[in-house]
């Protein structure tokens, strides 16, 4: 007679380790997200997704930037919270943290978009979950 051994493997859910307002925690980190947070990003979905893939989430703000300026659109840059909140969803999912579409739109608009149009930073704006997302990548590959 065989015996069967039932192997339950349990999963929870974390959630971020390093705070929305830890954005001064990596001053490499902190400094490219408020100077060029189009690169930050890029790298943020390069660790997350394929490297070629990483590539086109940074050309894809610039260009949606470029686009919108040249054409004298700049409604056009109200989409670039969509990339944020897909994005962050995609960091979500790569390493387990709690969370749905709904908190991350919520964060990304409260924390990144109503801020960056207060301060008229249209361009390049506070990205905060930017950052946020980059040193918790940084946190959960190091080591």
């Amino acid at each position: 007679e065989k015996e069967y051994v039932r192997v339950v493997v349990v999963t929870t859910m974390s959630d971020f380790e390093k705070s929305i307002c830890g954005c001064f925690g990596d001053s490499t980190i902190c400094i490219t997200t408020c100077c060029c947070p189009c690169v930050q990003f890029g790298r943020n979905m390069e660790a997350v997704t394929d490297e070629n893939e990483g590539l086109l989430w940074m050309v894809l703000p610039i260009a949606l930037y470029a686009t919108a300026w040249s054409i004298g659109c700049p409604c056009l840059v109200t989409l670039m919270p969509i990339f944020c909140c897909v994005a962050r969803g995609q960091i979500r999912n790569k390493f387990g943290i709690e969370g749905n579409p709904c908190s991350d739109c919520c964060c990304v608009f409260w924390c990144d978009w109503v801020p960056s149009c207060l301060c008229s930073f249209w361009c390049c704006g506070i990205y905060v979950t930017v950052c946020q997302e980059a040193n918790e990548i940084k946190f959960r590959t190091s080591g």
